[in-house]
């Protein structure tokens, strides 16, 4: 009886308490910085072979086509793969096709590379060109001349006077182009464009909502490889061998799912619980 009618409080239970028992969890798994076990996608490590297997001193391209609301996902991912670029000592063009974006390059500058690579040096191991208007234009424009495209880099510097822009002076003398992709113009283009076009390898991420409708381009390999929002950067991050946000976050995740399950099943449990008591009844 006593059990019965511990389901039958449980029926009655006020929402807030569910709600509350979901933040704590959550929150103590960020706060403990808890890493659970990832397992890895072929997609993610087709990009992560794709990067691995370029020559140190190789040109590669970065494009951050998101906004600060796409952060969570996309933020973590950027910083995986860029940490990943430095480490193989690529050299790295940054541009975006977002404005909106462009503050992040800096952000991303200030937290891997002078952080953590301080012997990189500006305009020789990499360079921030900054954003410029004209979506597909601009791709085709740099595929002929990058100069024509970007006079200037981010900090007004003549671009063909910067020694890695010496050795880019087109799309088509970067082996990669590497997209994080919150939408139009992001990844889609630069397949479109770059891939279908000039046939320059594209891979990068993109928020999780998206990643289904690139899953033919993947199939026919024009995107060699692909990240899917915040799991996505988590298992780049366990190929790197070093976890961080994403691995945390996808922790904090799972942990929720977890408690979901069980609410679900108590909750069940309950119900059958006290309607064989009402029949009774």
């Amino acid at each position: 009886m006593r059990f019965k009618e511990t389901m039958a409080k449980l029926i009655q239970l006020d929402r807030r308490w569910i709600f509350l028992a979901m933040g704590l969890v959550v929150a103590a798994a960020l706060l403990v910085d808890l890493k659970m076990p990832v397992t890895i996608s072929q997609d993610v490590r087709r990009a992560y072979d794709l990067i691995d297997s370029l020559p140190a001193g190789t040109p590669v391209l970065f494009s951050w086509d998101y906004d600060p609301g796409s952060m969570p996902e996309l933020h973590p991912l950027a910083d995986a793969m860029l940490r990943h670029a430095m480490r193989k000592d690529l050299k790295v063009v940054m541009m975006g096709h977002w404005v909106t974006g462009i503050p992040l390059i800096e952000r991303q500058i200030a937290g891997v590379i002078r952080k953590d690579f301080p012997g990189k040096v500006y305009g020789t191991d990499y360079v921030n060109l900054g954003y410029k208007s004209g979506q597909y234009v601009v791709v085709v424009s740099m595929a002929q001349n990058i100069y024509d495209a970007f006079p200037q880099d981010y900090y007004h510097n003549r671009t063909d006077t910067l020694p890695l822009m010496k050795k880019v002076r087109s799309l088509k003398d970067v082996a990669a182009i590497v997209s994080f992709s919150a939408g139009d113009p992001g990844l889609l283009m630069w397949i479109q464009f770059a891939w279908q076009r000039f046939r320059i390898p594209v891979t990068g991420g993109c928020t999780a909502v998206s990643a289904p409708e690139f899953s033919a381009y993947l199939q026919s390999n024009q995107l060699q490889g692909l990240m899917g929002g915040m799991r996505g950067a988590a298992e780049y991050e366990m190929l790197i061998n070093r976890p961080a946000m994403a691995t945390t976050g996808m922790s904090a995740q799972s942990l929720g799912h977890f408690l979901i399950i069980a609410f679900i099943i108590i909750g069940n449990i309950a119900y059958f619980a006290t309607r064989k008591r009402k029949e009774e009844k």
